[in-house]
């Protein structure tokens, strides 16, 4: 399992001091932006083309044996507990419990 230490090093180490926080897009000097929904947002047709973008992008940019850090920073300005029955934790094929800081 992964500390808070570890991947606050890697961000210094690797992004300059790179501070998660909202609005992260406008803040960092280095931003890539992808529109990935096309069409009326509120059909099922809008979230299944921008779900098929998001995996083309990711599955372009990493390959199946590289690790990669994942940080869900739920924008709520109140202290919760992040639950592993979260949608994004449903995507990660073979998520063990124990790899969740």
């Amino acid at each position: 399992m992964i500390s808070k230490k570890i991947y606050r090093d890697f961000l210094n180490n690797y992004f300059d001091n790179l501070r998660i926080d909202y609005g992260l897009f406008y803040k960092w000097k280095y931003s890539l932006r992808f529109a990935l929904g096309v069409g009326n947002t509120s059909s099922d047709a809008y979230f299944d083309e921008a779900s098929k973008r998001a995996t083309t992008i990711f599955e372009s940019t990493f390959s199946p044996s590289d690790s990669i850090y994942v940080i869900l920073v739920d924008f709520k300005y109140k202290r919760r507990k992040i639950r592993f029955s979260n949608f994004l934790f449903k995507q990660i094929k073979s998520l063990n419990k124990s790899e969740v800081v």
